[in-house]
């Protein structure tokens, strides 16, 4: 008989499908699967439809197929560009292959655990997880306990709980996260994209993007739109540490003015971007993450001066 317990408070859907491999000694996360379609042909009978493993889990958790991506999934923020919103059309993109491989996509490319965290939750519940939260990008120390988190690899949410990983994680310099952790701009970036993910509404590009270039123009940051870009990235330059933006974003080069580009396409309507770049050049522009969540929400107009910064002080 396979073991399923229940998903507990933020567990992560893709942490959650390590944690039954470990409990079940099971090969990988295709045989996950695979062993829950068979308890629930077992159960139903003559039922054979294969599910996948989103259906699964909100089935065996007796909670809708809507809340499971809503509440234990990274997909309300990687996915909230342009994204479907209504609770029909998340559950139809649920049951496509596209729909189900974006729903168990990564924010970024390691998996983060706080120690304190797996303590209590062993202390609790006798079971360690993991939180979705520690996942998103640039977040560097929890929450909750404002201790550093420690760095293992992607791998190792489907390995199993992470306390099995823990002492070969990667801790982190305690001074450098102090130092981090008095940056407000840093504070604003994880606290817009906490806002994205809990809130769990999707945003329009073209709004974001023409709340941001209002928002900087109006607190002059430079004259023209054409210009909020490259006046963002010198501003990102010169207020952050290079060493965390390399972590929050490790595909761009910091130390070259090539990052312009990701700032440049949250500016322009017509560049595909990032949820977490838009979520970055909100931490630059406004004065405050609840100042940033209200201009960038579909159907919200941006309260122009009020929201938009003066020089920026960290």
């Amino acid at each position: 008989m396979m073991l399923v317990p229940d998903l507990l408070l933020e567990e992560l859907l893709d942490g959650y499908r390590g944690r039954l491999r470990f409990l079940n000694d099971l090969r990988d996360r295709q045989a996950v699967t695979a062993t829950l379609n068979g308890l629930h042909i077992g159960h139903d009978g003559h039922q054979a439809r294969e599910r996948s493993f989103v259906e699964l889990v909100a089935k065996y958790n007796r909670r809708s197929i809507h809340h499971v991506v809503m509440h234990h999934s990274l997909w309300p923020f990687t996915a909230a560009i342009g994204r479907p919103n209504s609770v029909s059309d998340i559950e139809r993109l649920a049951d496509q292959q596209a729909g189900r491989t974006a729903m168990m996509r990564s924010a970024r490319p390691d998996a983060w655990l706080c120690p304190k965290c797996v303590a209590e939750d062993l202390a609790f519940w006798g079971a360690s997880y993991w939180r979705r939260s520690h996942q998103l990008p640039g977040v560097l120390w929890c929450d909750k306990h404002h201790n550093g988190l420690r760095r293992a690899n992607l791998n190792e949410l489907q390995a199993g709980p992470p306390d099995h990983c823990l002492e070969n994680a990667e801790p982190l310099d305690t001074g450098w996260i102090e130092s981090l952790r008095s940056n407000s701009i840093i504070q604003r970036f994880l606290d817009i994209c906490a806002g994205i993910l809990e809130s769990g509404a999707p945003l329009d590009k073209t709004h974001c993007t023409h709340s941001i270039v209002l928002a900087a123009v109006g607190a002059g940051l430079c004259s023209r739109s054409q210009d909020v870009g490259r006046a963002l990235f010198d501003l990102a330059c010169s207020q952050l540490p290079v060493e965390w933006c390399c972590s929050a974003f490790p595909r761009i080069n910091w130390t070259r003015a090539t990052g312009t580009a990701m700032i440049d396409a949250a500016c322009r309507v017509q560049y595909p971007t990032s949820t977490a770049a838009i979520a970055f050049v909100g931490a630059l522009v406004f004065r405050s993450a609840d100042n940033a969540l209200n201009a960038l929400a579909p159907g919200q107009l941006l309260n122009d001066a009020p929201s938009a910064t003066g020089p920026l002080s960290v």
